[in-house]
């Protein structure tokens, strides 16, 4: 993916939707094959597979109709994240390795950035952590 320090076209609807700027928070946009970071962030291997997976499926459903549907639907935003995060999970364990001590710890930790408030629905750790664990056994 490329990155582009710019904010995405979208940002205007994401920020009124989400607060971001209320909120002090500076997050990365997929946008088909960019990475919109318009805080210049360090973006770490994880998340540019996590955006990796948002870029494709926008790809076959349409950038501007998927936006559309994140930004609506709490259901399908829930089901876009879990994908998401699940890359997430597995390049992490990728990258540091794949052993019981570093799945426990980024199973927290992708779990916990799975239920952030930011995405506005609420989910308990448990089931956040059954929806990352569910992935690794497909």
């Amino acid at each position: 993916m490329i990155i582009i320090n710019q904010f995405p076209p979208i940002w205007d609807r994401a920020n009124a939707r989400f607060g971001l700027v209320e909120k002090n928070l500076k997050p990365i946009f997929a946008w088909g094959d960019k990475i919109y970071n318009p805080f210049s962030v360090p973006i770490p291997k994880c998340l540019i597979a996590h955006e990796g997976v948002h870029g494709d499926r926008q790809n076959s459903i349409g950038i501007e109709d998927w936006w559309e549907c994140y930004l609506a639907n709490d259901k399908f935003r829930l089901d876009e994240e879990v994908l998401a995060h699940r890359a997430e999970y597995a390049a992490l364990l990728q990258e540091y390795g794949d052993n019981r001590t570093n799945r426990r710890i980024f199973l927290s930790q992708t779990a916990t950035r799975l239920r952030a408030p930011f995405y506005c629905y609420k989910l308990p750790i448990d089931e956040a952590r059954r929806l990352l664990k569910n992935c690794a056994s497909e």
